[in-house]
């Protein structure tokens, strides 16, 4: 009982960190998204780097959310390049604050998928093999 109790603790904590990724990402994804529309409507052209930032944060976001960790993984690595990038091109800090916040948002994705897959595997190789009650047509 002892050992089901913390799986479960364990378990919660890895959705956790899931859900906290894929939020982040769907807040980003859908920030960049109005952001291109903001500008559409008021400058009359496309901003088509917020739009190819929608475009790879969302589907991340939703491949986060449906635990894969190899999208975790993508969506923190692209988030810390595009950041850097960004910083980068500006020669000074900019938004390190929001960069650390979310940074740490989608860590927790990735360690949340990653303990999911880790409990996922050891709980189905912990169950009990089934009972052989010997042939089945006598």
């Amino acid at each position: 009982m002892a050992f089901r109790l913390a799986q479960w603790m364990e378990r919660e904590r890895a959705d956790r960190g899931v859900r906290l990724g894929a939020a982040a990402g769907l807040v980003l994804g859908l920030t960049s998204l109005v952001l291109a529309a903001w500008a559409y409507a008021s400058l009359g052209s496309v901003d088509r780097l917020s739009l190819a930032e929608a475009a790879v944060l969302l589907p991340l976001s939703y491949g986060v959310h449906r635990r894969s960790r190899a999208a975790a993984i993508l969506m923190l690595a692209y988030f810390l390049a595009s950041r850097l990038a960004t910083m980068l091109d500006a020669a000074k800090p900019v938004g390190w604050l929001w960069m650390l916040v979310f940074g740490a948002l989608f860590a927790a994705g990735v360690r949340g998928t990653i303990a999911h897959h880790r409990l996922t595997r050891t709980s189905d190789v912990r169950k009990p093999p089934l009972e052989d009650d010997g042939p089945a047509h006598e």
